[in-house]
Formats: C-alpha cells, sequence, structure tokens
C-alpha cells in the first residue's frame, strides 16, 4: 500500500503547483484536514481546495523535493524551496510534509515550515 500511496502524493504534489484543481479534488477526501503548524486547521476539501487557489499568488514557492517516504497509510516529504512575497523579499523555507491517506484519498496533511534564509 505504501507504494501506491507514495505515487499518490507525487502525482498530487505535481498537480499542485501546476494548479490542477480536479485532479486534487479528485484524490483529497470530503473531510480532509490541513494542519500547516502555527496557523489554523484547513477543514474540509473546499477549504483545501480554497487555499490551493490563493497560491497564485506571487509568494508560492518553487519546490525542490530532497526525500519522499512512505510507511503503511503515511507518507512524508521532505523539500526546500524558494518564493518571492508581493513586497519583493526572497526566502528559502524548508518543508517537512507528513500525509495520511485513507481509501485511496488524501485525509490529513500536517505541513512544518523553517525559513532557512535567516
Amino acid at each position: 500500500m505504501s507504494k501506491s500511496n507514495k505515487d499518490l502524493i507525487k502525482q498530487l504534489g505535481k498537480a499542485f503547483s501546476e494548479r490542477d484543481i480536479q485532479f486534487v479534488k479528485a484524490h483529497v477526501a470530503d473531510d480532509v484536514n490541513w494542519n500547516i503548524i502555527g496557523m489554523p486547521v484547513i477543514h474540509g476539501k473546499e477549504d483545501f481546495i480554497g487555499v490551493m487557489g490563493m497560491l497564485e499568488l506571487e509568494c508560492f514557492p518553487e519546490m525542490s523535493v530532497k526525500n519522499v517516504i512512505a510507511e503503511g497509510d503515511f507518507v512524508v516529504v521532505e523539500s526546500t524551496g524558494n518564493k518571492k512575497s508581493k513586497e519583493g523579499k526572497i526566502t528559502n523555507p524548508s518543508f517537512c510534509e507528513v500525509y495520511l491517506i485513507k481509501k485511496g484519498k488524501l485525509k490529513e496533511l500536517r505541513t512544518y515550515i523553517v525559513d532557512t534564509s535567516i
């Protein structure tokens, strides 16, 4: 199961970066929770997709995946990125994301972000 979960997360990452909302909608549970640590939890598919729509803003980071590790229903992705704020400031965040897959759909996502440009 973890191999197909790993593949699903890779496909979701690609769809997310390409703003392929239809693919994301088809592979996210209706009751998904996204906890970006330090921010309010995003509940439900519509809010998850709404946040995805906001990522069309200038601040969406370019990502470079370092590791993808899968075990059972969990997939962990370690990545780095760079982003440019609306004000033109460039930062280099590092991410660790923990995905929970249930019945072939993303059920829960925890995102840890560290700004390594400090």
